[in-house]
């Protein structure tokens, strides 16, 4: 049996899901090209970033971190191709968090002590919190714009999946009636074409944004300036869906 079709491959209820996620992934690439040419150009953006810095994730926490939120960004995007939007959601979240983290360790040396001390102890932990909670993370990004991006960002990612709420759970899962008794489906794979325009965009936004705020603070130390132009060229083509599509 060759590795591409080990023995008992589609045999089970996960395999399959993983063989029908194939497919969906390959539609999505298919119905949505231009997103994944801007999926693809902030790839690049984030590829540079790391070989400018050249990262050590060995020494370097915050470079850790912009690792963490640039695999997590690839991620959200199989999530959402294959229609698991809530998952995309968390996943995105995700992201966002790693890049701020990154740019609160990077600009402030004195915290990684805190960060990589957080599990000490009670006091270790009060520290940690006191310095690491959000809105003092948003109130050290550099401009309002960021800022308030960032958090609408944030909290959109919550309201549609990152959190358990009633939104998340419709996305989620189907009512089913058979024979008079209901049950629940998961709605996956399944390539929406209703929704999931909304959800790729919100792929980019949440890329974009993860760049906006690492290169912030990186380009304190490296000219980031044609990582800059390219990022705002990038922002211009990813625009926010309607409120009745997400």
């Amino acid at each position: 049996m060759s590795p591409e079709n080990p023995i008992g491959w589609g045999e089970d209820y996960i395999s399959q899901i993983f063989i029908g996620q194939d497919s969906s992934l390959r539609t999505t690439f298919n119905l949505y090209r231009d997103d994944y040419a801007r999926f693809n150009k902030i790839e690049d953006v984030f590829k540079k970033l790391t070989d400018i810095i050249e990262i050590d994730i060995s020494n370097d926490i915050s470079s850790l971190l912009l690792s963490h939120s640039y695999t997590a960004f690839i991620a959200s995007i199989r999530l959402a191709s294959v229609g698991q939007r809530a998952e995309a959601y968390i996943v995105c979240r995700g992201s966002l968090e790693a890049a701020i983290y990154s740019h609160e360790l990077y600009i402030n040396q004195c915290s990684n002590e805190i960060w990589m001390n957080r599990h000490k102890g009670v006091s270790e932990m009060k520290n940690f919190k006191k310095l690491f909670k959000f809105t003092e993370l948003l109130s050290r990004l550099p401009n309002a714009a960021l800022r308030n991006t960032t958090a609408e960002l944030y909290q959109h990612s919550i309201d549609m999946g990152a959190h358990p709420n009633p939104m998340m759970l419709h996305k989620s899962v189907t009512l089913l009636e058979e024979n008079g008794h209901q049950t629940l489906g998961i709605n996956f794979p399944n390539v929406d074409k209703v929704h999931m325009p909304a959800t790729l965009k919100f792929c980019s936004e949440i890329g974009t944004t993860d760049l906006r705020v690492l290169i912030s603070a990186y380009s304190r130390e490296y000219d980031l300036s044609d990582l800059q132009t390219e990022l705002t060229q990038l922002s211009t083509l990813v625009a926010k869906p309607p409120p009745s599509q997400v």
